[in-house]
C-alpha cells in the first residue's frame, strides 16, 4: 500500500509537470503581419504598420517552418510547427504588441504603450530584423553587423526587468513531492526502494513578469556610465588571467591610451596591457585572446562575446575602440566615432573608461565604489558618477559650439563650477540638480525615462527628455527652461552656485540659485522657485482661441528682411543665390546656394530635424546646370547642411510629393538640338537611392511643370503631370500593377515610378463639363490647346484634382470619381467666390484662423504668399518689397507647420517665416502656383 501511494504521488507530479510543459510549449498565432504573405524580414524604414506586430501576428521564414511574433497568449516567441522553441517569458500577460522603431530598437509594449522590454539597439537607422531558415532571429544594422540575435532550442535565462521600473522578484520554490514517513520496520528486513531520478524539476514562480537576458552583441558593447557591481567570478581556469611579462611597449606601466599616440602605442596585441596607477588592476588582451580587466591572475571582467577571438585592439584616431581577429576583421567596437580626442584609462578601483576628456563614452566596471554615509535627508543627498570627478576639467560652461555628446547629460553626468564647489547635472536618483558638498541645493524632479537625460540645446533651451529618439512612443519633454528662442546662448555654473543661461546679447534669460540661504562667500540670494523657469520673457504656450497675435492681411514692413509681413509674423533669411549658406555654428556650406530657386517641399528627417528641397530653374542653354538643392535643419531648427542632391538636369520648375515621402522635380524643357525633352525625376530627401527620371512623362518627355498623386487607395494609385506649353496636355500615370503589388508587399517603392506603366492624356468636353483620359496623345494636345493651354501648378485632395491654366487665367477642378469638372477665373485671385471649395480643402478643426495658403506671381502687383479663409476672404500674408521680383516660389510648411518657407526667384532669396505666438500655421497649402496677369 505504501509503495502504491508513493508511485501514485510520483505519477501525479509527473503528469502535472508534463501538462505544464506541454501548455508552455504550445504555440499559436492568428495571422501573418498585416494579414499579408509571409515575409521573414522587417525593415526599420518600412511603413509604420509594417513594423508593428500585434498580438497574434507573426513573420515566418521562407521555408514556412519557423514563425516569430506575439502569440495569441501574448508571449514573444519563435515557434516551429506549432511548438515554442524560444520565448521571452511565459509569465508576461500584459504584452500587447511589438514595434520595430526607426531607430533600430525592437520594443515590447503593453496596450497602454508602456515599454516592457527592448533590445537596446537604438541609434541604428536602416536596420533589419530577419528570421532565418534555421530559426535564428537576428537584428542587423545597415552594415549587416549583428546587433542582437537569439536562436531556437537554447536555454532560456531570466530576462532583465522592464524598462519602466526595477522589479525585485522573490522566488517561490516548489519542491519535489516527498513520500510520507513509513512506520517502524517489521521484524523481517525490507528491501529499500531506490527512488528514480527526479522528473519533477524545481519550478520557480515569479510574482512579477520576467524576461530573458541576452548577451552583449559583437557590435553593441555594454556602456556603463553609472558603476555597477559585478561580483568576482569563482577562480577557475576560465577566469585565470595571463598577460605577457611586460606592459605595452615594454615600458613602465602606462595607465592610459590616447588616440593622439602613435599607431603602435594605440594598439594592444595579445598579452599587452595598461595598468592602474597603483598597478593593482590591468586592462588589455590576455594571452588567450580576451579583452579583460584583471587583478593578479583573477579575471574580474571580460568582453564575453569575443572571448578567445581577439588578436589585437586599436583606438582609432576618430575615437572608436575596435577589437580585431587574426584575419584583421573587426569583431566588436565601442561605436564612439567623431571624437578627435579620446583616451582609455584604468582607474584605481578597477574601472576601464573611454572618454573624450569631458564625458565618459564607454566603460567596463568591476567594483562599485562604496559611498560614505551622509547624515542628511535622502532626498537632498546628491550623487553623480564618481569616476567623472577625475576626468572632467571644470569650467562651468556649456556652449553651442560643443557637440551634442557634451551638451547632453545622462544620469550621473554633470558639469562643475571653476572652483569645483558646485556641480550641476542629472543625479544618480534622477534629479536635475545643483549640488554642493554632496547635497542638493536646487532640484527639479525626480524624473523617469528609459534614456533619461538633460540637454542644453543650440536654440538656448535646457530640457529633460525621457529618451533620445523622438520617434520612440515614450519620448516626452519632462522639464524645459522655455528659452528656446535664444540661439547661441551659453549655460554657465558660477563659483557662487548660480546657474544661468546667458543670451548671445549677454542678457541673463534664465537662472537658478542655491536655496539654503546666505553664505560667507556670496551675497544673500532669495530662493528661486522650482515650478516655473525665470525668463526675461513669458514662456510660449499654445494660446487659447482669441489670444493669437497673428493677424493675416495686416501688413507691416520688416526692415531686416526687406519684405512686408502680416502682424504677428517674424522671419529670417535662410539662403541667397551666389552666397554660401550660413550654418548655426558659424561655418558655411562648401557650395553656393543655387540660382533661380523654384518649387520646394519639406520632409521630416529620421534624426528629428527636417529637409527643405528646392528646385533650380536654370539650364536652358548648353549646360544642364539645373537640379535640386537640399537644406537640412536639425530638431532645433538650425541649418546644418546645404548640398545639391540632383545635378545635371534642366529648368527644374515645379514639384510633387509621393505618398512614400520622396520628392518629384519636373524639367520644364521642350528639348531640341540633340537635347532630350524634360522628364520628372524622383529624389529621396535622405538619399536612400540615386535620383532617376520617372516614367510619368512618357517616352517622349515634355516641358513639364508639376506633379501630384491621388493616393486615397494605394492599390489604385494615380499620378498627374502638367505641361507648360500651348498644346501641352495634363498626363495621368498608372503604375504597372505587378510593380505596385510588389511595392505594397515589400514596402519598397524605390522602383515603382521607374517601371513602365500606362500614360494617358486629359480630354475635356466643354459642353457637358465632363472629361476622359485617352491613350491618344494627339487628342490630349488638341484638348489642351483649345481648353487648358500652359498648365502650371497642380494638386490633389480628397478626390479633387486642381490645376491652373495660366494663359486663360483659370483654375480647373476635376472630380476624379464622377469625371466632371468646374472651372473658375483667377483674375481676382484663386478661389474668388468659391468658399465651398475652401471649406472642402481646409481641415475640420476649431481654429479661428484656418487658411488656405497659395502663391501668385505678381504681374502688376508684388508677388508673395496669399490665403483665403472659409468665407472666401482674401489675405496677403507676405509680400515683396521694392527690391523683390514679381515671382514668389517654393511655398512649404516645415516643423509641424510652425515654419513657412518661400522664396523670391529672381533675387534668389529663401525666407523662413514663423508666428510670434509660437503656434503653427493652421490650415493647409495648395500647390497651384500661377501667374496673376
Amino acid at each position: 500500500t505504501m509503495k502504491t501511494s508513493r508511485t501514485i504521488a510520483t505519477l501525479v507530479s509527473i503528469a502535472n509537470f508534463v501538462s505544464l510543459a506541454k501548455a508552455n510549449s504550445q504555440c499559436s498565432f492568428a495571422q501573418p503581419l498585416n494579414n499579408a504573405s509571409c515575409d521573414p524580414v522587417i525593415s526599420s524604414t518600412a511603413l509604420f504598420n509594417k513594423r508593428k506586430i500585434e498580438k497574434g501576428e507573426y513573420i515566418c521564414t521562407e521555408n514556412k517552418i519557423f514563425q516569430f511574433g506575439l502569440t495569441n497568449d501574448g508571449v514573444l516567441s519563435i515557434c516551429k510547427n506549432g511548438t515554442r522553441v524560444w520565448s521571452l517569458g511565459s509569465n508576461i500577460k500584459s504584452a500587447n504588441h511589438v514595434f520595430f522603431q526607426k531607430s533600430g530598437n525592437l520594443v515590447l509594449y503593453t496596450s497602454s504603450d508602456v515599454a516592457l522590454w527592448d533590445t537596446s539597439t537604438g541609434g541604428n537607422m536602416n536596420s533589419k530584423l530577419r528570421l532565418s531558415d534555421d530559426g535564428t532571429l537576428t537584428l542587423t544594422n545597415m552594415r549587416n553587423k549583428i546587433l542582437w540575435s537569439v536562436q531556437p532550442d537554447i536555454s532560456i535565462q531570466q530576462p532583465p526587468p522592464p524598462i519602466s521600473a526595477p522589479i525585485h522578484t522573490p522566488s517561490i520554490s516548489v519542491p519535489t513531492p516527498t513520500p510520507p514517513t513509513p512506520p517502524s520496520p517489521p521484524s523481517q528486513p525490507v528491501v529499500p526502494i531506490t527512488p528514480p531520478t527526479p522528473l519533477v524539476p524545481t519550478i520557480t514562480a515569479p510574482t512579477q513578469p520576467s524576461f530573458p537576458s541576452f548577451p552583449s552583441s559583437p557590435s553593441r558593447p555594454t556602456t556603463v556610465l553609472i558603476p555597477t557591481y559585478i561580483p568576482p567570478a569563482p577562480s577557475s581556469s576560465l577566469n585565470k588571467c595571463q598577460f605577457s611579462s611586460n606592459p605595452i611597449e615594454s615600458k613602465a606601466c602606462n595607465y592610459e591610451i590616447s588616440n593622439s599616440m602613435s599607431a603602435r602605442e594605440r594598439t594592444l596585441a595579445r598579452g599587452d596591457f595598461i595598468c592602474s596607477k597603483d598597478e593593482r588592476y590591468r586592462f588589455g588582451v590576455t594571452i588567450d585572446g580576451t579583452l579583460s580587466i584583471c587583478e593578479g591572475e583573477e579575471r574580474l571582467w571580460s568582453e564575453e562575446s569575443t572571448r578567445n577571438k581577439v588578436s589585437f585592439t586599436t583606438l582609432h584616431k576618430n575615437g572608436n575602440f575596435v577589437l580585431y581577429n587574426s584575419a584583421t576583421q573587426s569583431i566588436w567596437e565601442t561605436e564612439t566615432f567623431k571624437n578627435s580626442y579620446a583616451v582609455i584609462t584604468i582607474s584605481n578601483n578597477g574601472k576601464a573608461t573611454l572618454s573624450n576628456g569631458v564625458k565618459t563614452l564607454w566603460a567596463a566596471t568591476t567594483v562599485y565604489p562604496t559611498p560614505q554615509p551622509t547624515p542628511m535627508d535622502p532626498l537632498l543627498k546628491c550623487e553623480f558618477d564618481p569616476e567623472l570627478l577625475d576626468e572632467l576639467t571644470c569650467d562651468g560652461m556649456l556652449t553651442p559650439d560643443m557637440p551634442n555628446s557634451i551638451r547632453r547629460m545622462f544620469v550621473g553626468e554633470f558639469i562643475c563650477s571653476p572652483n569645483k564647489d558646485f556641480f550641476f547635472g542629472m543625479t544618480l536618483d534622477n534629479y536635475l540638480a545643483i549640488c554642493e558638498s554632496g547635497k542638493k541645493v536646487w532640484k527639479a524632479g525626480p524624473f523617469s525615462g528609459k534614456e533619461l537625460h538633460a540637454h542644453f540645446k543650440t536654440n538656448g533651451n535646457l530640457a529633460v527628455y525621457t529618451t533620445v529618439d523622438r520617434d520612440d512612443p515614450l519620448w516626452q519633454v519632462l522639464f524645459r527652461s522655455g528659452t528656446n528662442e535664444y540661439t547661441n546662448s551659453v549655460l554657465k555654473l558660477q563659483d557662487d552656485g548660480v546657474l544661468k543661461i546667458i543670451s548671445a546679447e549677454n542678457e541673463v534669460v534664465w537662472e537658478r540659485t542655491p536655496e539654503e540661504g546666505p553664505r560667507t562667500n556670496r551675497p544673500t540670494i532669495s530662493p528661486a522657485p522650482t515650478e516655473a523657469p525665470i525668463t526675461s520673457r513669458p514662456t510660449v504656450s499654445h494660446a487659447p482661441v482669441g489670444s493669437y497675435t497673428y493677424k493675416p492681411g495686416e501688413l507691416q514692413y520688416n526692415e531686416e528682411l526687406g519684405i512686408y509681413l502680416s502682424v504677428g509674423l517674424t522671419g529670417r533669411l535662410i539662403a541667397e543665390t551666389g552666397q554660401r549658406v550660413q550654418y548655426w555654428w558659424g561655418g558655411r556650406s562648401m557650395m553656393k546656394f543655387h540660382d533661380q530657386p523654384d518649387a520646394g517641399g519639406c520632409f521630416d528627417a529620421e534624426d528629428g530635424g527636417w529637409h527643405y528641397m528646392s528646385n533650380s530653374e536654370v539650364g536652358d542653354g548648353e549646360d544642364p546646370d539645373g537640379g535640386v538643392g537640399r537644406i537640412k535643419f536639425n530638431s532645433n531648427g538650425d541649418v546644418v547642411e546645404y548640398k545639391m542632391v540632383l545635378q545635371g538636369t534642366r529648368m527644374n520648375c515645379g514639384s510633387g510629393f509621393t505618398p512614400w515621402d520622396s520628392y518629384i522635380t519636373c524639367e520644364e524643357f521642350r528639348g531640341g538640338e540633340n537635347r532630350p525633352a524634360g522628364q520628372c525625376w524622383e529624389v529621396h530627401p535622405e538619399e536612400k537611392w540615386q535620383p532617376r527620371p520617372t516614367k510619368m512623362g512618357g517616352v517622349d518627355g515634355g516641358k513639364f511643370e508639376s506633379a501630384a498623386f491621388d493616393s486615397r487607395n494605394m492599390r489604385k494609385l494615380k499620378g498627374f503631370v502638367t505641361t507648360d506649353s500651348k498644346d501641352g496636355p495634363v498626363l495621368r500615370f498608372t503604375p504597372n500593377p505587378v510593380a505596385l503589388e510588389n511595392a505594397l508587399g515589400s514596402g519598397d517603392f524605390s522602383n515603382l515610378l521607374h517601371t513602365d506603366g500606362f500614360v494617358e492624356y486629359l480630354v475635356v468636353n466643354n459642353r457637358t463639363n465632363t472629361f476622359t483620359w485617352s491613350t491618344d496623345k494627339s487628342l490630349g494636345e488638341k484638348s489642351a490647346e483649345w481648353n487648358y493651354p500652359n498648365t502650371e501648378g497642380i494638386d490633389a485632395h480628397d478626390g479633387q484634382l486642381y490645376f491652373i491654366t495660366k494663359k486663360l487665367r483659370e483654375m480647373y477642378i476635376l472630380d476624379l470619381d464622377k469625371n466632371t469638372y468646374t472651372r473658375a477665373s483667377t483674375s481676382s485671385g484663386a478661389f474668388n467666390g468659391q468658399p465651398d471649395q475652401i471649406v472642402r480643402l481646409l481641415p475640420d478643426q476649431p481654429w479661428a484662423e484656418d487658411l488656405l495658403y497659395f502663391l501668385e506671381d505678381g504681374g502688376n502687383s508684388p508677388a508673395g504668399v496669399f490665403a483665403r479663409d472659409k468665407n472666401g476672404k482674401y489675405f496677403t500674408i507676405a509680400e515683396g518689397g521694392e527690391d523683390n521680383s514679381d515671382e514668389s516660389t517654393g511655398l512649404a510648411f516645415c516643423d509641424g507647420g510652425r515654419r513657412m518657407m518661400f522664396a523670391f526667384q529672381d533675387e534668389g532669396k529663401l525666407f523662413e517665416i514663423r508666428r510670434e505666438d509660437g503656434l503653427p500655421f493652421h490650415g493647409r497649402s495648395l500647390d497651384i502656383k500661377y501667374h496673376n496677369v
